[in-house]
């Protein structure tokens, strides 16, 4: 079931980067090791103020005083965070980059939170397999969603043969269409209204994406 929903806008980007990104980014270098900065993920949590404001509301209690929780991240990357992230908790990393396994092949644990970070749905168009493979093992998924309400798309070449594909990125109504499935359940009365991601607001993101932070109560 839905419990929460935020589209990102800019009034909250200033406000987090003069309230609380001085702390974030001292956390982030103090963390940092050799060979940490060789990691895209990493550089762009150094370069990207939006990127560094999105990590740190779905990952933010971890990192500091909520500790011992099994945490699965797919999609994860590899940050200096990463790091103290496994020291905190029960933490599993799912990301084909590093492993070589697709999440869907992933045998997902009992787990108190699931996060997927900037990975659905346009870098995985999935979104309706993945929550309804994690959301049964999970006491809660935090997500952030990226979509754009005019059309964009993308080429891409596969990696299994030779040819060039065009990808249309999801729209808000698409992503809506989805979570509408997951925003009730016969014992509970709540209804979250979805209706803000058909609605564009300023984009933090140079190529004008819209980006909400979508937060569940999983089955577990």
């Amino acid at each position: 079931m839905i419990k929460d929903i935020t589209i990102i806008n800019q009034q909250m980007l200033e406000n987090w980067v003069k309230n609380q990104d001085g702390r974030f980014l001292h956390l982030l270098q103090s963390q940092t090791k050799n060979g940490d900065t060789k990691s895209i993920s990493h550089k762009w949590l150094l370069e990207s103020t939006p990127k560094r404001m999105i990590y740190e509301i779905l990952y933010g209690d971890l990192l500091v005083g909520n500790k011992d929780k099994v945490v699965v991240d797919v999609g994860s990357g590899y940050c200096s965070l990463s790091r103290l992230l496994t020291i905190q908790h029960q933490y599993y990393p799912v990301d084909f980059s590093l492993s070589g396994i697709d999440w869907y092949n992933f045998n997902c644990p009992d787990c108190d939170i699931v996060l997927a970070n900037d990975l659905f749905p346009n870098v995985d168009q999935r979104l309706e397999l993945f929550l309804g493979k994690f959301l049964p093992h999970c006491k809660e998924m935090r997500l952030s969603l990226t979509y754009f309400n005019k059309p964009k798309w993308y080429t891409l070449k596969r990696i299994d043969g030779d040819e060039i594909l065009t990808m249309l990125a999801w729209t808000g109504e698409q992503v809506r269409d989805v979570l509408e499935g997951y925003n009730s359940n016969m014992t509970s009365k709540q209804h979250v209204n979805l209706s803000c991601l058909t609605q564009d607001v300023p984009s933090i993101s140079p190529n004008g994406r819209q980006v909400a932070i979508v937060s569940l109560k999983g089955q577990n």
